[in-house]
């Protein structure tokens, strides 16, 4: 598993790069606040089943801090997923060093 800090993240949105971004925190959190284009998958979800994950391409996850996207991306490295990016300090750092516009929690 590999991480990405939050404005390497922004850079890779901006530039356009073709990744996914998935967001593994519970529904009431992502409705409070998610990054665009993310797909919301909870953590529980992911580990029963990740097969909404494309496995040949590059995935970003994140959570609120960090801890729970770990734990995903080690789940589904286990499933024979390689490229993986936790996102560190998850959206709360995005929010405070990426993007001050979103709210944080």
């Amino acid at each position: 598993m590999k991480s990405i800090n939050p404005q390497e993240l922004k850079n890779w949105i901006e530039s356009g790069k073709t990744f996914q971004l998935i967001d593994v925190r519970e529904k009431q959190e992502y409705d409070f606040v998610h990054l665009n284009r993310s797909v919301h998958i909870p953590l529980r979800q992911l580990m029963n089943d990740g097969s909404a994950i494309d496995k040949d391409q590059p995935a970003v996850i994140y959570c609120h801090h960090g801890s729970r996207s770990q734990i995903a991306c080690l789940v589904l490295s286990r499933k024979g997923y390689a490229n993986l990016f936790n996102l560190n300090g998850g959206i709360n750092d995005y929010a405070l060093e990426a993007d001050p516009s979103l709210p944080t929690y």
